[in-house]
C-alpha cells in the first residue's frame, strides 16, 4: 500500500507539470501568477498531516517569490517559491554556491552536500543543522545568531532543492526542528525525492512535450 501511495503521489506530481505545460502552451503570456502558482504546487507531493498556508499566513521568508506554502507537524514549514532565471546555470553549481553562503552564518554547519567535495557535481538538494526556529534560521548579528522574531533559538534543519528551467528557477526548501528529525527527515526526503525527480522524468526524451 505504502508503493502504491508512492506511485500516486509521483503522478500528481507529474500532473502538475502537465498542467504548467498546457497552461503555457494554451495561455502562454495570458496566464496569471496565480495560475501558474497553482501549476506549480500541483509538482509538490505533500504528505498527510501537511496544510497549505493561506498567503496571509506567515511562514519563513525566502529570497524569491513565494508561489506556495505548507505548514507541517511539529512546526515544520514548507515553501516554493521562485527567482529569477540564471542562463546556462546548474542546479549543483547552485546547491554548492547556497551551500557556501550558509556556511558563513554562525553556528551552521553543512550536511549535504558533502563538504569534503564527494561528489559535489550530482547534488542539487543542500541540507544544513544550525541555530533557528519556526521563522527560519537565524540570520547573524555582528557574527552572533539572532532571533528575527525574538524567540528562543533550537537547533533547526533546512533542506532546499533546486531545479532551472529558462523562465525561472524554482526553489523548495523546508525548515524543521532538529529534535523532530527522526521523525520527519525521511517524509522531506521523500518530498524533496519525489520533486526533483518529477521535473527530470519531465526534461526526458521519454516525456517530451511533444510526444
Amino acid at each position: 500500500m505504502a508503493a502504491i501511495g508512492r506511485n500516486n503521489d509521483k503522478f500528481r506530481s507529474l500532473a502538475g507539470w502537465g498542467l504548467l505545460l498546457i497552461l503555457g502552451a494554451n495561455l502562454g503570456c495570458q496566464a496569471s501568477p496565480e495560475e501558474l502558482a497553482r501549476a506549480q504546487a500541483a509538482r509538490v507531493s505533500v504528505p498527510p498531516g501537511w496544510t497549505p498556508a493561506a498567503p496571509s499566513v506567515s511562514v519563513p521568508s525566502v529570497p524569491g517569490v513565494r508561489l506556495a506554502a505548507w505548514s507541517g507537524p511539529d512546526g515544520a514549514a514548507l515553501i516554493l517559491y521562485r527567482t529569477l532565471p540564471i542562463p546556462e546555470a546548474r542546479p549543483s553549481a547552485l546547491a554548492r554556491e547556497l551551500a557556501n553562503r550558509l556556511t558563513n552564518l554562525p553556528g551552521v554547519r553543512v550536511i549535504r552536500p558533502d563538504p569534503s567535495g564527494t561528489n559535489p557535481d550530482t547534488h542539487a538538494l543542500v541540507e544544513v543543522l544550525g541555530p533557528g526556529n519556526s521563522t527560519g534560521m537565524a540570520p547573524s548579528g555582528l557574527g552572533e545568531p539572532r532571533s528575527a522574531a525574538g524567540g528562543p533559538l533550537v537547533p533547526t534543519r533546512q533542506l532546499t532543492a533546486v531545479q532551472t528551467a529558462a523562465e525561472q528557477t524554482l526553489w523548495l526548501t523546508c525548515i524543521y526542528p532538529d529534535a523532530a528529525h527522526d521523525r520527519l527527515g525521511p517524509v522531506v526526503d521523500q518530498m524533496m525525492d519525489d520533486w526533483l525527480g518529477a521535473g527530470a522524468a519531465l526534461k526526458s526524451p521519454d516525456h517530451s512535450p511533444n510526444s
